[in-house]
């Protein structure tokens, strides 16, 4: 203390000490005394530092190691500890995703890593490790480690297929379409494909989605080595070879009920007929799709993508009995018309009507073309998506009476999807706005409502209504009057796309309040166009 106060009292005595004017000779000697001290007792704080920071270590230490012990004996007393196994084995199956990835995240291997336990639970119970995806990474750029990478993921895959004892497995396997044409990528997922041919018998839901190249060596089975298969989803992209595979080796899979085959010639496959479920994504002639729908008694799910046929083969009238669940793709140029006009579907429930590149105009006569099989099948659909564009030349030469007679053929119709352009008009919401008739019988009462069961509808506005008879529609039928003479059921959602402004006004608050109106406005509608496009791919997976 001493010393500090004659440091003090020497820089009080001294100016010079503190400006930047030059330090007298008498100074330097006891400035330099001082130093010498003042650096004693910074190494002698530096040793105590020192001292406390290793009994500081110490302490610690110590009590990391008790924090250990209070676990490890709170861990005895965990209700956990006695859970029976089978609990534990469902309460695993219940956490995990349909399919597990080969990583350590979303994969039974993040649960045999948390204690010696669960790791002996999650190994015994090969129902964990039955349903995987594999996504073959990306091949990013030259000095990517892909070969690494698909070697690691491999024997990722060999830990699953071998602890999942005999069990039937769901596999679905996904590649980039962007590296089909190298052949080194092709290797790799054909590779991954052979591993699973050898377990082939187990295949109880398969999708692959792979170069089609990596496909042949499934040729080399037959139905009869799948005993198990129920599911079958192909998205085989174009490689090497432009061959189509045949189509025979899923013949005579007696559980087969579900098929997704994009690139198929599936005219003669015996394995139609039990199919329930039915996916054809490749553009296939009216003529040949019937021929094959000919052949699908049992179907309950369809989608087609069917194509004008120049031919002029004669075309018969199919029935399916069973269908209850219709989608009809569309491209350009190609309107499906011709294509209903030769089907009754008498259990029909869904129909969905819908573009898949580019802008689809459909013509009235699709309208016409879905009011005859209706009439036709008297069939109780229940649900009606047309997503897809009608030619506005064509409607606006549409009559209002025909759009009107279309809905009446649709008594049962519970959720309703109109087309982007200007279908909803004010003659056709003033018709749908009715929910009271004068008729004294209730049966020809709701003969005079449109669609009296509707739920949901969504439309677009191109300022084909006013705002009153939107509004008069939109009281109407979300709070209907109680009345023997009417069944008519109160919507519970109304979604009206590219809304305009003005349905923002206080005429509209209440209605909006109510929480079974929503006005997407265009530039709301575009923002979220340009989020979806906007989303990064992912490039690359961690398959630890």
């Amino acid at each position: 203390m001493q010393r500090y106060l004659a440091m003090d009292s020497l820089c009080t005595s001294n100016p010079s000490l503190t400006t930047t004017d030059a330090v007298q000779e008498k100074d330097i000697y006891h400035i330099r005394q001082i130093c010498s001290e003042y650096t004693q007792d910074l190494d002698r704080m530096n040793a105590q530092i020192e001292r406390l920071k290793a009994s500081l270590d110490a302490i610690t230490q110590k009590r990391d190691s008790l924090q250990e012990k209070v676990a490890s004996l709170k861990s005895i007393t965990s209700p956990l500890r006695g859970f029976p196994t089978e609990i534990l084995q469902h309460i695993f199956l219940h956490s995990l995703p349909p399919f597990s990835t080969l990583d350590r995240v979303q994969s039974p291997i993040n649960v045999a890593q948390t204690c010696s336990r669960w790791r002996s639970v999650a190994i015994g119970t090969p129902e964990l490790w039955t349903a995987f995806h594999i996504f073959v990474p990306e091949v990013a750029y030259s000095f990517d480690p892909h070969t690494s990478k698909c070697n690691t993921l491999r024997e990722g895959l060999e830990c699953f297929l071998s602890r999942s004892g005999c069990c039937p497995l769901s596999i679905s396997v996904y590649s980039v379409d962007a590296n089909r044409w190298r052949s080194d990528y092709v290797l790799q997922v054909t590779r991954i494909v052979e591993m699973l041919i050898l377990h082939h018998r187990r295949w109880k839901y398969l999708n692959l989605r792979v170069p089609r190249g990596s496909l042949f060596p499934v040729q080399r089975l037959r139905g009869e080595d799948f005993p198990c298969l129920e599911t079958v989803i192909l998205h085989g992209s174009p490689g090497f070879s432009d061959d189509i595979i045949s189509s025979t080796f899923f013949d005579n899979a007696l559980r087969l009920g579900q098929m997704d085959r994009p690139f198929y010639d599936v005219r003669h496959d015996s394995s139609l007929a039990h199919l329930t479920h039915l996916v054809i994504n490749r553009i296939l002639g009216i003529s040949h799709l019937l021929v094959v729908l000919e052949k699908c008694v049992h179907l309950v799910d369809l989608s087609v993508n069917p194509r004008f046929d120049s031919s002029h083969i004669p075309l018969s009238m199919i029935t399916l009995p069973k269908l209850q669940k219709l989608v009809v793709r569309c491209v350009l140029y190609n309107h499906p018309d011709e294509f209903l006009d030769h089907l009754t579907l008498p259990k029909l429930q869904v129909l969905i009507l819908k573009e898949t590149s580019g802008e689809v105009h459909q013509q009235p006569g699709t309208i016409s073309s879905l009011e005859d099989l209706f009439l036709r099948s008297e069939c109780c659909l229940t649900n009606l998506e047309l997503r897809c564009d009608l030619d506005e030349v064509y409607l606006s030469e549409f009559p209002v009476e025909d759009a009107i007679s279309f809905f009446k053929s649709l008594p049962h119709l519970k959720q309703l999807a109109l087309p982007k352009k200007s279908f909803m008009s004010e003659g056709l919401l003033r018709a749908l706005t009715a929910v009271s008739s004068s008729s004294s019988s209730s049966n020809a009462a709701d003969a005079d409502i449109l669609c009296p069961r509707l739920t949901r509808i969504q439309f677009h506005d191109f300022y084909a209504f006013s705002e009153q008879t939107l509004l008069a529609f939109l009281s109407a039928r979300l709070f209907p009057p109680a009345s023997p003479l009417s069944s008519v059921v109160p919507l519970e959602q109304v979604r009206i796309m590219d809304a305009r402004g003005a349905f923002g006004s206080d005429e509209f608050s209440q209605i909006v309040e109510s929480g079974k109106v929503e006005f997407v406005d265009r530039l709301d509608l575009r923002n979220r166009e340009e989020r979806w496009r906007s989303t990064p791919l992912s490039r690359s997976v961690d398959i630890g």
